[in-house]
């Protein structure tokens, strides 16, 4: 046994992992695995390692925990995670994926901190839609705009209907440009104001609410509006699994492109 076999033993002895385990997880060659350990074998032995552990972590947590997340929400969301995470040319689709993961999961848990949070998690809706239209290259200039192009491309008729019909006022549905308009009314209340009350979504029942802003392009270019009464008929669970909708059409939009 040379030098390089002796170090190899020991090396995969000391952390239990199998040599042609590794070699297979990390997705070369037995001579390519051989030229690297007997050119440079420290150095490179590191980096392999730190690519298996990834490797091994992709496989039995990340893996498994995305299709858990997704499992509901796309007929081919599996053959999408496992290309994303495996391949290093599909990065972009990884990130995300766990992007929209992270920002759903702390919005389903920010009641622990903050009981009246809704506003809250609106507010990480819309960083969530506004990080994925910039990793998928769309235009990110003006934050309204993201949201009226969420909602209207990514967004099926059927759920843009039931968004404008959650929200009455005077028995009246207020439709999806003024739900956008209300979504963009919240966001900015709580950033640039600091408010965050004054709005929930419904448990059980339907609730009234005082709110502030534009109904229609009018009242939003002259900033005229005064506040009024609507009638709120949307849950929480709802606008999350609508939301995921166009969540999961702009990660497919730019998986197809790639």
């Amino acid at each position: 046994m040379n030098e390089t076999e002796k170090y190899i033993k020991g090396y995969f002895a000391e952390l239990n992992i199998n040599v042609l385990d590794f070699i297979k997880k990390i997705g070369i060659s037995v001579s390519e695995f051989n030229e690297i350990i007997t050119n440079n074998k420290h150095d490179f032995m590191i980096d392999l390692t730190f690519r298996y552990a990834q490797v091994v972590f992709d496989e039995d947590i990340l893996i498994p925990e995305l299709k858990k997340f997704y499992n509901s929400h796309s007929r081919r969301i599996d053959t999408l995670i496992e290309t994303s995470i495996r391949s290093k040319e599909y990065h972009k689709i990884r990130l995300m994926l766990n992007i929209v993961r992270r920002f759903v999961e702390l919005s389903d848990e920010i009641e622990c901190v903050e009981r009246s949070s809704d506003v809250m998690k609106i507010l990480f809706s819309v960083i969530c839609i506004e990080s994925l239209f910039k990793h998928a290259g769309m235009n990110t200039k003006n934050k309204y705009l993201i949201l009226k192009d969420f909602f209207n491309d990514f967004i099926t008729e059927k759920s843009k209907k039931y968004l404008g019909k959650s929200i009455t006022r005077e028995s009246n549905p207020i439709g999806i440009d003024a739900f956008v308009n209300l979504i963009n009314s919240l966001r900015n209340e709580f950033v640039h104001e600091g408010k965050y009350w004054g709005f929930n979504f419904i448990d059980k029942h339907p609730m009234l609410y005082t709110l502030k802003f534009p109904e229609n392009e009018s009242e939003y270019s002259n900033k005229r509006f005064d506040n009024r009464i609507y009638n709120v008929s949307l849950s929480y669970g709802n606008y999350k699994n609508i939301l995921m909708e166009g969540y999961v059409a702009i990660i497919e939009n730019v998986y197809e492109k790639i």
